[in-house]
């Protein structure tokens, strides 16, 4: 018969490797969703960036250039400018 300490070291010794497991896998999980988080925001920051260049364009510089070109431009580089000041 095992005493207390000794069936908890046993019990310890069967389930650690689960544990771990179980520990890696919903670190791997937290990761991901940070990395996913982090590509929404850069989507959403180069929409944004899209908007406000088309606008700007529209509004701006509407009889010089066509407006989806200038939106298209300055959208870009708005955009590019937000996501990597995000990341």
């Amino acid at each position: 018969m095992l005493d207390k300490e000794q069936s908890e070291v046993a019990a310890d010794a069967l389930l650690s490797p689960s544990r771990e497991a179980q520990i890696a896998a919903k670190e791997r999980a937290e990761a991901q969703d940070r990395k996913r988080a982090t590509q929404q925001r850069i989507g959403w920051f180069g929409l944004s960036g899209f908007a406000v260049g088309a606008a700007f364009g529209y509004v701006f510089l509407g009889n010089a250039l066509p407006a989806g070109f200038v939106g298209l431009a300055l959208g870009f580089i708005v955009g590019q400018f937000l996501s990597r000041r995000a990341v």
